[in-house]
């Protein structure tokens, strides 16, 4: 899906049956891809790449989901490191102001 969708994104899925214009997850075998569905014929969904000139056709039940938020791997990876940080930060900060108020109280 270049340029919409990195090849390293991590997608986040609905289970809500795909419309035309949607951004779907396939899983056809050992294959995997998003595409965007250009129609939707009885039980089958045709979709096609953003950056592709050809159609791929596949059973409704092989549609995993409908993208509804995608984010690079890199930016994960930042945001999952400056959330632990923070998390660790706050953790030292609560732990010293336990140790205070308990030297305190002795």
């Amino acid at each position: 899906m270049l340029p919409t969708i990195p090849s390293d994104a991590l997608l986040i899925l609905s289970h809500r049956q795909p419309h035309v214009g949607d951004i779907v997850h396939v899983k056809k075998g050992a294959y995997n891809y998003a595409h965007r569905v250009v129609a939707i014929r009885g039980d089958q969904v045709i979709t096609k790449g953003d950056n592709c000139d050809t159609e791929e056709v596949a059973p409704l039940e092989d549609v995993q989901g409908v993208v509804i938020f995608h984010v690079s791997f890199e930016l994960f990876l930042v945001a999952t490191t400056v959330i632990i940080a923070s998390e660790a930060a706050l953790a030292i900060a609560w732990g010293y102001r336990s140790l205070v108020a308990l030297r305190r109280e002795l």
